[in-house]
């Protein structure tokens, strides 16, 4: 991990891999919430193209950078 941000790939079925950069910053209410329950919890939005994905096929891909 470089410097303070985390970031992962997510590619669902065949899809395009999606890169999400997750950052706080120091001392940020956000931070001091992920600090007490020792985890850190964010939503994400991602595309699904119904022109690439099958409907027989399904998987979630995930990498982390």
């Amino acid at each position: 991990m470089e410097g303070k941000a985390i970031r992962y790939a997510v590619r669902i079925n065949d899809g395009p891999e999606q890169t999400v950069n997750y950052a706080t910053e120091g001392r940020s209410e956000e931070w001091k919430e992920n600090v007490l329950r020792n985890q850190a919890i964010r939503n994400t939005s991602h595309i699904v193209d119904k022109k690439v994905n099958k409907p027989s096929t399904s998987g979630l891909w995930m990498k982390v950078l």
